[in-house]
């Protein structure tokens, strides 16, 4: 039955049965983390109404039927979750520096609740070059550091290739360990393409603004929901550099790629400079 409700929902029925208004455009947004998502949410919830949209880790404790007649649908989920909800919504995720991410991911876990997760309690007690020392080389058995290496080593590639997703049945998912170097960036590459808009927290305004008029959203200005206070790239030894560099190799080039090939692109398709003075 819930495989049934979720096919039909796919199929574009079954959907706003929340009392969503029906003109609202449908959405479906890959955030990952630290890449200044968190906005874009703020915007979607004040357009849609909090009960009328999914965001952050939500769509861990709900089945995909549940949560598929919402019209904005994101989360810190990977490609192969997204994609299943491409069908008649909009489709964008943002990217960020890879440095700048990882500093921004330290930040925000050492000012959260140190009760709330292991890697938090890290962050609190460790400075940076500690932080980062857990996430390389071969982490063993040991819990912590594998969760700091799963959201440091190319995080970003390895969520547009694949990453994390729905397990149904308590059955496990692929790792990015189950995938070569190159199928990661070869597969992140390819699915990017099918995104309908590629943003970038370097150009967060402009780009949040191009998509708050693709979704009619009623603002003519972007909020700004980071709380975190970010430690500066100076700070960081030179031996800290070398081992965010090494761990987000792959991350560097899709970032690359994604300039390249999609920001003078968007920027033409939907004419950022009319959208801003607008």
């Amino acid at each position: 039955m819930k495989r049934h409700r979720l096919s039909a929902c796919l199929r574009g029925r079954d959907c706003f049965s929340g009392g969503c208004d029906l003109a609202f455009r449908q959405a479906v947004f890959l955030h990952t983390q630290k890449t200044a998502g968190t906005s874009i949410v703020y915007m979607a919830r004040e357009h849609y109404g909090a009960e009328n949209i999914i965001s952050h880790g939500d769509w861990l404790t709900q089945e995909p039927e549940d949560y598929c007649p919402k019209p904005f649908i994101s989360g810190h989920f990977g490609f192969s979750l997204a994609e299943r909800f491409f069908a008649g919504r909009y489709s964008f995720t943002f990217l960020r520096d890879p440095l700048d991410r990882i500093i921004s991911f330290y930040s925000f876990c050492r000012g959260r609740d140190p009760r709330e997760y292991a890697i938090y309690e890290a962050a609190s007690r460790l400075d940076i070059d500690q932080f980062i020392e857990l996430a390389v080389g071969d982490h063993g058995d040991d819990p912590l550091r594998q969760d700091c290496h799963n959201l440091i080593w190319n995080n970003q590639a390895w969520q547009l290739a694949r990453g994390w997703d729905y397990k149904p049945d308590g059955k496990s998912a692929p790792t990015i360990k189950d995938y070569s170097v190159d199928d990661v960036l070869k597969f992140a590459k390819r699915n990017l393409e099918r995104f309908d808009f590629v943003g970038f927290t370097e150009t967060f305004d402009e780009d949040a603004l191009v998509i708050g008029k693709q979704l009619d959203f009623d603002r003519s200005y972007v909020p700004h929901e980071n709380s975190s206070v970010e430690i500066k790239k100076s700070s960081l030894s030179s031996a800290t550099l070398k081992a965010i560099y090494s761990m987000t190799e792959v991350d560097q080039e899709i970032y690359a790629f994604a300039k390249r090939k999609f920001r003078n692109r968007f920027r033409r398709i939907w004419n950022i400079g009319r959208v801003i003075s607008g």
